[in-house]
């Protein structure tokens, strides 16, 4: 299943054309844990399957897909499956902008976040 995932992640990219470098591919595990003051609300960890690249020479992108691990605090836990896309591209030498688009499935309903904000570097 994750070389289809994979696979999937790398004809999306691939059919964007001739401008699109050969793909990469990476494991990405991320946990996210949350609090209101000082009560753990719980925690959810991604395991996800990503491809990456460049569309031209400096719009660099991603996106990735997986299982979730949900373990809220006091509830049951449940897996279900996330995702996400997005990309910088540079606007001076020092300072770039991202963008990022991603999913998380539930039983009651879906969610759906983004990001969008500039990273200026000092060195």
């Amino acid at each position: 299943m994750l070389k289809k995932i994979a696979g999937a992640l790398s004809a999306i990219a691939l059919s964007a054309g001739a401008a699109v470098a050969a793909p990469g591919y990476y494991v990405n595990v991320e946990n996210n844990a949350g609090w209101i003051g000082s009560d753990s609300v719980g925690n959810a960890t991604d395991f996800a399957i990503g491809v990456d690249g460049m569309l031209g020479e400096s719009f660099a992108w991603y996106g990735q897909l997986g299982p979730q691990l949900q373990v809220p605090n006091g509830g049951d836990t449940d897996v279900v499956l996330s995702g996400k896309i997005g990309g910088s591209l540079p606007i001076t030498d020092s300072t770039s902008a991202y963008v990022e688009a991603s999913f998380v499935t539930d039983d009651d309903a879906n969610a759906y976040a983004t990001k969008l904000g500039f990273t200026t570097r000092f060195n």
